[in-house]
This record gives C-alpha cells, structure tokens and sequence, in this order.
C-alpha cells in the first residue's frame, strides 16, 4: 500500500463516523452501565441516545464520595503513663494515621514498651516514619515476649532497618505478625536477602506482608510461614494433650491419696470395732414374754401343780344341797 492510499479523505472520515452512529447496541450498553455506577441518570441516558441535543449531557447525579476514617483520638501521654506502670489492661497501641505525633512521643513509648508484659500489638501505620525515628523498636523486640503485632505499612522505613527488626525477632521467636506493604523506599538486592534469611530462619513468625521484588525471595517467605503454621498447631495439640495428661494423672493421685485415708482410718479405729463386737456376742438375749398371749387353762394346771408339789392343796368349799318339793300339778288328779 503507498502513501497516498493510506491518507484518509473527508469522504472516508464521514462515513465512518456514521457508521460509529449507527452501533446504538454498544453505545446503549454503555449507557446502561453508566446508568448502573451512578454516574448519569436514566433519563439523561434517553436523552443521549435520542440525540436531540448537540450540547453535552452533564449529569445531575450528586458525586460520589467516601466515607473517610474516624480521626484516632489516641492519647499519647496517657499510653505512655499507662506503659510505665505496666497496666496489665493495656493490650494495644494504636497510633495509625497520626502524623502530626511528635517523634520524641514515639522514642518516649518505644522505651516504656520494654519492659511491659501485657502488650500484644503496635501499630504505626502511615506515620510517615524513618529509620530513625523507630529504630528503638529493634530493642523492644530483641526484650519485649509479649509483644506478637507489628504494623508499619505506608511509612519510609528501609529494607536495612527491616533486616535488624528480622533479626532481633530471632532472639525469642515470639513475634507472629510483622505488616510493612507500602514502602515509600525501594529495597536493595542485598537487604531483601538478608531479610528473607532472617525471616526463613524464624519458626515463630505466622503471616509477613511485605513487597518483595524478588519472587524466590517471596516463595521462601511463603514456605515459612505454612510451616511455623503447622509447627503452632502441633505445639496447640501437644499442649492440649499434656492438659488433659497432667489431669487423669492427679485424678489418680486424688483417687490414691482417698483411698490410703479410708484405710489408715480402718486401721485405726479396727481394734475398738472387733472390741465392741465381742461384748455384743457375750451377752445373752432375754426373752421377754410379755407381749406373747396366755392361754389361761395351761396357766391353772401350772399353779395347780406347783400347789401340789408344795403340799398346799386348798379343800373344796362344801356344797349345801336344798331338797325342793316338787309341786303337784291340778292335772295329776
């Protein structure tokens, strides 16, 4: 094709554009999603496709808008009195979005986090922090146990100061999550090594959000934590076993010690028992009679008896017999 083919006329450049007119399919569809993302009205839409005006369709449609993030109200002095006197409710500290925190604030908090025992998480997330305004923190994990939370996204720290936070974490192996996206420094090829080293090394860490441009770097960092996962299930299921292990053990124990007490108390208290249970067998069982029912003939020839063997025999009493006449009767005539 020559160069004069390939220049378009006036007469090519109207008809395409008619032909762009006559696809209302595409241009219907496309209003239909406008319509649907709030961005026109439907009737602004009719409007354009009816194509009565040659003035261009703004729409009457309120523009979006975002809900921003509450303002952290945090208060820095009283965390940092709180952290002096190891308040064991304070669990958190969360300064996120607070740019405008003075960086002697922070020092003064990352030196009282040494030695508190409750906390469990810092967050320090766009900040607009540097090396050398938390490289305190380094100390913090090299003594603090307690703490298992670290955010630091969106901030200016640099890979240098993320290889000695790794390896200070290496100390104790208490640290679970470390979150540090969103870097507004690059880091080098040597100090993505040496934090993959750290981090590989560690079988305490559980999740790592980093940006690694190295992709070997980011598959061993994968690799690590599955396997610190598998690892703290292990350790949950061999704590609970031993739980329930060390409770049937002193359940026996208890079920022992109960038993030797019930002997030890036989034994004591056995001589008075065999002791008592002789006398009941020597003493003889009277009967007594009284209740039972008398027959009253055996009872006379008893007495009578025992009268007789005594020689007291008792006379009969004499009996006067009266002769009486029989009267005559007035028919014996």
């Amino acid at each position: 094709m020559t160069e004069v083919d390939e220049i378009m006329t006036d007469a090519d450049l109207e008809a395409a554009l008619d032909d762009l007119g006559n696809e209302d399919g595409d241009i219907s569809e496309l209003l239909k999603l406008m319509n649907e993302h709030r961005m026109i009205s439907w009737e602004e839409a009719e409007q354009i496709m009816a194509g009565s005006e040659s003035q261009p369709v703004k729409s009457s449609l309120p523009p979006q808008t975002r809900p921003s993030e509450p303002d952290n109200d945090t208060d820095v002095d009283m965390t940092i009195y709180k952290l002096k006197n190891n308040d064991p409710n304070l669990k958190l500290i969360n300064l996120n979005n607070m740019k405008r925190t003075p960086v002697p604030q922070i020092k003064r908090i990352l030196e009282a986090m040494k030695n508190h025992e409750y906390i469990e998480k810092l967050q320090f997330a766009n900040m607009g922090l540097y090396d050398h305004d938390i490289i305190e923190l380094v100390n913090v994990v090299e003594n603090n146990t307690s703490l298992k939370c670290i955010n630091l996204e969106t901030n200016y720290l640099s890979g240098e100061f993320f290889t000695k936070l790794f390896e200070a974490a290496l100390v104790h192996e208490t640290l679970e999550e470390v979150k540090a996206v969103n870097q507004g420094v690059s880091f080098s090829t040597t100090a993505e090594k040496e934090m993959i080293k750290a981090i590989f090394a560690n079988h305490g860490l559980l999740k790592v959000s980093i940006n690694f441009r190295l992709p070997e770097g980011r598959h061993k960092v994968e690799q690590a934590t599955l396997r610190n996962g598998e690892i703290s299930m292990l350790k949950y299921i061999i704590n609970i076993y031993f739980i329930l292990l060390v409770g049937r053990v002193m359940r026996r124990k208890a079920a022992e010690e109960a038993r030797k007490k019930e002997a030890t108390y036989k034994n004591e208290n056995g001589d008075n028992n065999t002791k008592e249970n002789e006398k009941k067998k020597t003493v003889v069982k009277v009967k007594d009679n009284s209740a039972a029912p008398r027959i009253l003939g055996d009872e006379v020839k008893a007495e009578e008896e025992g009268n007789q063997t005594n020689g007291n025999v008792d006379k009969p009493m004499p009996v006067y017999k009266k002769s009486i006449k029989p009267k005559s009767s007035p028919f014996s005539k």
